[in-house]
């Protein structure tokens, strides 16, 4: 073997430095991403026992209520068939009510109750813990004696009735508790989750910096000073830890490529192409500026974002340039790098930032965002669209005869008929808890009365195939902006809102919005 040159142990530092930087870079969006994912499924996860704790501490109430009422039914039953309807309601109540009692205090598996209260909620339980017993003891009692058929359930109607409100207080503040930790935990991951992305996107800058634009420099540097040693180009394309095309300008003939750079071409082509890559290019990398002239012009540049189209699949590039002499010709150096991955992750946190996690629609401050450019590009445009402001009927109805589980379903399902008759360049976003908002771009009043009638029959027909036993729809405002408009998204929406509450009190007045079927 011959004698070590300088150049090639310059390059080879060169490259120990960057595959160093590469994988030092690499390892920490991987750990990040993969921490955001462990964060994201905690959160899906908490939210759901959470959830859970809520609804059932909810129902605690309900069943309380049930009891008394059922207990008092029995007293002034009729007959024996009234008598014996009261009485199962009551048995089925009281063990319902204590299983859920022991599940909120020591968790219980089947119920999805982890049991795992803080000091706070413990505190409030031994309050209510007294209150509890007596109305168990009274109701088990009465069971007891009407089993029986005999005794006097007056003395034990008394201390359910005496101790029910102070009960029902109680349960009220319990709720309130596990709702207010419950978002407490939720603000702590999000938190840590904006945080975890902040810190994704600064390494993705520090890459930036640190790696793409020191290797152009380097490579400029070695390029100077080996410009007449091929061989020491071609060690370099070896060594180099993205994919290298060395190509003549203008025509952006393949003078050299490396290993990696065979990634970025497509081997089906013939080759004429493939000796050329201005067709190629041409006809499969798209980018927002004019990436095909700055390579065929011989410009330098650094860290421009690309797509590659290869086949039935795609690719995100990041692309540097850098303009060099090699054999007497304009010759320009092409560095590209896969960065799909990277990518991919930058949707997933940006989906999670910006997206309702219960409807999957876009969340209140996207969505406000969105329809503030749509009012200014219909000024541009000079075309109207519509805004539809959305209140579902009856979700308070169904939350309290239903739980709060049955009026998330409730929640998910309208969302699901909005995007499913919803056009290709409108969108939806979630208000508040029962409202959303619609935006349907280029839209008379007409078509929006269309598009609405065709939710509601699509709510319907959920109704009908899921066997609901209340009524589902919504109510729907409307106001179209045009080019002249000069009202601001607030006020865009409180006109919608006032419309869809005129809507709304209209519906009542025919007595459209029932609770029940």
């Amino acid at each position: 073997m011959g004698q070590v040159t300088k150049e090639e142990m310059f390059l080879s530092e060169i490259a120990s430095v960057l595959r160093k930087r590469y994988v030092l870079a690499l390892s920490i969006i991987a750990l990040l991403v993969l921490l955001s994912q462990l964060i994201i499924q905690f959160n899906i996860y908490l939210e759901s026992t959470d959830s859970t704790v809520i609804n059932i501490a909810g129902r605690q109430r309900m069943l309380s209520q049930r009891i008394n009422k059922c207990t008092f039914g029995l007293s002034l039953a009729k007959d024996e068939e009234e008598r014996t309807y009261y009485l199962e309601e009551l048995k089925e109540s009281v063990a319902l009510w204590e299983q859920s009692q022991k599940g909120l205090l020591y968790g219980d598996e089947k119920s999805a109750l982890p049991g795992r209260n803080s000091a706070a909620v413990r505190s409030l339980f031994s309050q209510l813990d007294p209150i509890y017993e007596k109305i168990l003891v009274a109701a088990k009692e009465i069971i007891a004696e009407a089993d029986k058929n005999q005794g006097n359930i007056s003395e034990k109607l008394d201390i359910i009735k005496d101790n029910e409100q102070s009960f029902l207080k109680l349960m009220d503040t319990i709720v309130f508790q596990y709702n207010k930790e419950a978002n407490n935990k939720i603000f702590v991951i999000r938190l840590t989750e904006v945080i975890l992305m902040i810190i994704t996107f600064v390494v993705l800058s520090l890459e930036a910096r640190l790696i793409f634009m020191p290797a152009e420099r380097s490579l400029e540097k070695t390029f100077k000073e080996i410009r007449d040693y091929n061989d020491n180009i071609r060690k370099l394309f070896e060594i180099a830890p993205a994919g290298l095309f060395l190509l003549r300008l203008p025509d952006l003939k393949v003078l050299q490529m490396n290993t990696l750079a065979e990634n970025f071409t497509d081997p089906s082509n013939n080759k004429d192409e493939r000796d050329s890559l201005l067709t190629y290019f041409k006809s499969n990398l798209e980018n927002d500026c004019d990436l095909i002239g700055k390579i065929t012009g011989g410009e330098t540049f650094a860290d421009e974002e690309a797509v590659l189209k290869m086949g039935d699949s795609t690719k995100v590039v990041l692309i540097s340039g850098s303009l060099i002499y090699y054999e007497g010709t304009s010759a320009i150096i092409l560095s590209m790098m896969d960065i799909s991955r990277q990518k991919n992750a930058e949707r997933i946190l940006k989906k999670y930032a910006n997206t309702d996690e219960l409807t999957g629609l876009l969340n209140r401050r996207s969505g406000k965002i969105i329809l503030s450019n749509a009012v200014e590009r219909s000024k541009d445009d000079m075309q109207s669209f519509a805004v539809s402001f959305c209140d579902i009927d009856g979700l308070k109805y169904v939350n309290d005869t239903f739980g709060h589980e049955e009026g998330d379903w409730y929640i998910v399902s309208i969302a699901q008929a909005i995007k499913a008759n919803l056009r290709e360049d409108d969108f939806a976003f979630r208000y508040g808890g029962d409202e959303i908002v619609i935006i349907l771009k280029n839209c008379d009043l007409r078509k929006a009365a269309i598009i609405s009638e065709r939710i509601n029959r699509f709510v319907e027909q959920k109704r009908l195939e899921s066997q609901k036993s209340y009524n589902m729809s919504i109510s729907i405002g409307t106001v179209i902006v045009d080019s002249k408009a000069s009202a601001t998204v607030d006020s865009l929406i409180a006109q919608a809102d006032n419309l869809m509450y005129q809507e709304k009190k209209r519906k009542k007045m025919q007595g459209s919005i029932k609770t029940r079927t």
